[in-house]
């Protein structure tokens, strides 16, 4: 039950939502009676709970449960990995990929988590050592976002160098996802990363090499209308039945 009283960062920092998730607290009570809060409460309280018996109502239990060792610091000890995990689903979800987004992405939820660490600091309404609790969890988060935003920003800048054409290699990999040769779930921005990150591909109109770009839409392209890349279909399909191209590890 004290599960159903939701938390975040906001709650806790901000002095007057504190206080509305105390009330929430005793708003679970089946016995006390629920008395508006004027200040936040800085001891340890408790509540009773009913843990109910679904097949014999008449055999419920009330239990005791208390506001800080039962309920918010276990939920403080998890608050770091939480955030970490939602915003990785942010940047799947948004497609936040590539050095440049990720640094600029990173430096922001490093300043917001900051700016929260600061008002932690000169903070009034929690007791000790649970500001120390989420001191220490905020802190994860930064050092979390300050350790990618390195290893971004040092990863290696050399890249595999095709003789392709640049549809060419951009089809052979959407085959090879589609075809569960390689992990099917990974999503077009994510295999467009790699790619623009790793490879580059040869310009028949200059005669250079370039680094690839904007991968995924390229891959979107080849889903959506596979038919305007059948010369390309034709090259790979040449290569991979020839005989010599297998055998060249045996010359």
């Amino acid at each position: 039950m004290i599960h159903a009283v939701k938390l975040n960062l906001q709650k806790l920092i901000n002095e007057k939502k504190f206080i509305r998730v105390q009330e929430d607290f005793y708003m679970l009570s089946e016995r006390d009676k629920y008395t508006k809060l004027t200040k936040p409460i800085l001891v340890e309280f408790s509540t009773i709970i009913k843990k109910p018996n679904f097949e014999d109502s008449s055999k419920d239990q009330y239990v005791e449960k208390f506001f800080y060792k039962d309920f918010l610091k276990p939920k403080l000890k998890k608050l770091s990995a939480y955030y970490i995990e939602t915003d990785k689903s942010k940047i799947k979800l948004n497609g936040i990929y590539g050095d440049e987004s990720l640094e600029k992405y990173s430096e922001q939820k490093i300043k917001y988590y900051q700016g929260l660490l600061l008002k932690l600091e000169t903070s009034q309404h929690l007791p000790t050592d649970v500001k120390a609790l989420l001191k220490n969890e905020l802190n994860s988060v930064i050092d979390y976002y300050s350790s990618k935003r390195m290893t971004n920003s040092i990863m290696l800048k050399k890249r595999i160098v095709l003789k392709w054409r640049k549809s060419d290699f951009l089809i052979l990999m959407t085959l090879l996802r589609e075809n569960k040769h390689i992990d099917p779930s990974i999503t077009d921005a994510e295999l467009g990363l790699i790619i623009d990150e790793n490879f580059s591909y040869y310009n028949s109109k200059n005669g250079e090499h370039q680094a690839y770009k904007n991968s995924r839409k390229k891959i979107g392209e080849i889903k959506n209308s596979s038919r305007s890349f059948e010369k390309a279909y034709t090259r790979l399909k040449e290569i991979f039945k020839e005989d010599d191209f297998y055998e060249a590890l045996f010359r």
